[in-house]
């Protein structure tokens, strides 16, 4: 094998991608050729996405310097993604192991060498019997770092508090995961918790996402995972279905389906008895902003408390109008109640709001998290029990 190269590890379809004029199946590995790949419609990598009339080119892969650039030709319009993140530079050097998405379109980790994935039956059973003896953690570290396995050098650089290639190590997931719609609780450099929600935007099935989850070596040693499945539009019965379908890690000792309002729970601890896998639900009978921070607002002040779960809050300032709530839409922001998840949203050309510093639109808040309108307004997002 030729290196550097391209390995797809991700289709929409799972068919494949055409590469230089051929299929590429996934799992498939294609060499750079010294000229490059170009991304588009009409690129050496083709892309239904955008249509063509839009770009029939949108990036170019090269060799340079005895490594990979990425050149990125519309950056503010269409964009490709690095380990989940938008690309809005011109031109970025890549790094073994990256990963490189494209909406609507396939993904693909660049190699600089030959992957090696080393195992130790006996080393990871010990580890799964004991998953806070760090001493264990150190051992398999140094027998990976023997082996060539580059997750012997995650765990070694992660002990010395290194933590910047997280999403470089959750493959297709990385999506999700510089989303906010995968929150992992990293220890040395293993997954010890998990919170998957909203998959469905990727993934065909919440099957298919948590197959692709706990098959990361990452995730090898998980201890407390969390699908929450109304965050997706998802019943308990499809959370159920995908774990009696999905073999977990043996060291998981927590799994939970989220939160759903307590009007279900006899409908659940129903579904629950009858089911073979052990999953705790959460109930809550209010979901209410706590109001951290509140400037120029006619309103709110900070310590206020909004319910959110029977009526439509409306946030934000337009042409320095600033209300809570009404009968329309005259603020900048909106959160309301879908089914058992809570949407917020911009609202025009407003700017998307942050929640947990992260920009989002029409984002699913979970318990806990924290919401900013701009700088006039923080606040704290909480189910009522």
């Amino acid at each position: 094998m030729h290196f550097p190269a391209l390995q797809l590890i991700w289709s929409p379809t799972g068919a494949g991608a055409v590469v230089q004029g051929h299929s590429l199946p996934v799992g498939g590995v294609e060499p750079v050729p010294e000229m490059g790949l170009t991304f588009g419609f009409e690129g050496n990598v083709r892309l239904r996405y955008p249509p063509p009339h839009e770009a029939r080119e949108i990036c170019r892969i090269e060799k340079r310097a005895g490594g990979l650039r990425l050149l990125h030709y519309h950056p503010t319009k269409h964009h490709c993604a690095v380990n989940g993140r938008a690309v809005e530079e011109r031109e970025l050097q890549l790094e073994h192991r990256d990963v490189v998405s494209f909406t609507k379109g396939p993904i693909f980790r660049v190699l600089e060498a030959q992957l090696v994935e080393a195992r130790s039956p006996s080393l990871e059973a010990a580890i799964r019997a004991a998953p806070r003896d760090e001493e264990l953690l150190r051992v398999y570290a140094d027998f990976l770092l023997d082996q060539g396995d580059p997750l012997g050098e995650r765990l070694a650089r992660a002990r010395s508090g290194a933590d910047d290639d997280d999403a470089r190590w959750l493959g297709v997931l990385a999506l999700l995961y510089e989303a906010g719609r995968l929150n992992v609780e990293w220890r040395h450099g293993l997954a010890v918790k998990a919170v998957l929600r909203n998959p469905l935007g990727v993934f065909a099935s919440l099957e298919q996402a948590l197959t692709h989850l706990v098959a990361l070596p990452v995730m090898r040693f998980l201890r407390e995972l969390t699908l929450d499945v109304s965050s997706d539009r998802l019943s308990i019965a499809d959370g159920l279905q995908a774990l009696s379908a999905v073999k977990l890690p043996d060291t998981v000792t927590l799994v939970s389906l989220g939160d759903v309002p307590v009007a279900q729970r006899e409908a659940v601890e129903l579904l629950l008895a009858r089911s073979e896998r052990k999953a705790h639900v959460g109930y809550f009978r209010d979901a209410v902003l706590s109001i951290l921070k509140a400037e120029n607002q006619d309103v709110l002040k900070a310590g206020d408390q909004v319910s959110v779960t029977s009526r439509r809050v409306e946030l934000g300032r337009t042409e320095a109008v600033s209300q809570l709530f009404g009968t329309y839409v005259i603020g900048s922001h909106v959160i309301g109640a879908d089914g058992a998840r809570f949407l917020v949203a911009s609202l025009g050309d407003a700017p998307p709001p942050l929640v947990n510093g992260r920009p989002v639109d029409k984002y699913p808040l979970r318990d806990g998290d924290v919401l900013e309108i701009g700088t006039d307004l923080v606040a704290r997002f909480t189910l009522v029990r």
